[in-house]
């Protein structure tokens, strides 16, 4: 997701379930969008860590 106020890149998760109705119909969506960002850009940042430090090891 882009963010319109400074363009950055926003990472977003979203869990949700529906409710049916009596007809078994989805009548209703209950959920939350949570902003994780900054622990998608910590998980980026030690995956990136890692192998660099991966492909030092391969010259020792």
């Amino acid at each position: 997701m882009s963010n319109p106020e400074d363009g950055g890149v926003r990472y977003i998760r979203v869990v949700g379930e529906f409710a049916d109705d009596a007809e078994h119909k989805p009548a209703i969506l209950f959920g939350i969008a949570q902003d994780v960002t900054e622990q998608r850009l910590a998980q980026d940042a030690l995956h990136q860590s890692e192998a660099e430090y991966r492909a030092l090891r391969k010259y020792d």
